[in-house]
């Protein structure tokens, strides 16, 4: 019975860390800066930790950010959102505008 136990354990803790990098790594492949297609001195920037950065013309904002299938949502600290399409190295925000990644 001991035994059982220690093994369900072993598993459940086998497949929370293969949970955890599969997510961790989806991010990362997003990580780095996306340049605006339209004003190439706007950009936003994912950092590995799940915060992002936007610069635009009304300033640096900033928040954290969650990413489900190919959407990418952006939650500024003021509790503004924004969600976005996520197309290989392309970001497309809510107006349809275009971010390429670096």
């Amino acid at each position: 019975m001991r035994e059982k136990l220690i093994s369900r354990g072993i598993v459940v803790l086998v497949i929370a860390i293969f949970i955890t990098i599969g997510l961790s790594s989806c991010s990362n492949q997003l990580t780095g800066t996306y340049i605006s297609e339209k004003n190439d001195k706007h950009y936003i920037e994912l950092k590995a930790d799940g915060i992002f950065f936007v610069q635009e013309s009304t300033g640096t904002r900033h928040g954290n950010y969650e990413i489900e299938g190919n959407v990418i949502t952006l939650k500024f600290k003021d509790g503004v959102a924004a969600r976005g399409k996520i197309e290989g190295k392309v970001l497309i925000d809510p107006d349809g505008d275009k971010w390429i990644r670096k």
